[in-house]
């Protein structure tokens, strides 16, 4: 099984809860299928990057990493948390009232434990971004939709 290796981005740790235990993980240690990313240049952390694997909602994820890259900048935890679970196959599901995460297979039993540790802090600024989203597939000016 191969490591997305995260060491390029801020995300310096996450917990792993067991029982009254919490152990502490490095960001190596997250196991998902996929072999070894490239770092792509500063540019390209706001381009999905599989856009061309999974198309269905390339522009919705580019539209996100897109306004995470605005917010935080190349070191933005909340970017590279999304390109993590974009790489891992995560997909954005359109539904009525705005748009949703949905976590890829690869992540299997981690997914609660990357949603708490890496989303949940940054969860203001994840739901403007995902209402920012579902505002521009649903805009008149919009090419293509989500």
């Amino acid at each position: 099984m191969g490591r997305i290796p995260l060491s390029a981005s801020p995300i310096v740790s996450w917990r792993v809860s067991r029982g009254n235990s919490t152990s502490l993980r490095s960001r190596s240690e997250l196991a998902l299928p996929l072999g070894e990313v490239e770092m792509p240049e500063t540019l390209e952390l706001a381009v999905d990057p599989l856009a061309e694997e999974l198309p269905a909602d390339a522009r919705a994820w580019t539209l996100l990493l897109e306004g995470a890259y605005a917010a935080g900048g190349p070191e933005s935890y909340l970017l590279h948390a999304l390109r993590a679970l974009r790489l891992a196959g995560a997909r954005i599901e359109a539904r009525a009232g705005g748009a949703r995460l949905v976590p890829g297979k690869a992540l299997g039993d981690e997914w609660p434990t990357v949603r708490r540790e890496w989303l949940i802090p940054h969860a203001g600024l994840l739901k403007r971004l995902l209402a920012e989203v579902t505002e521009a597939a649903e805009s008149p000016d919009s090419v293509a939709s989500l």
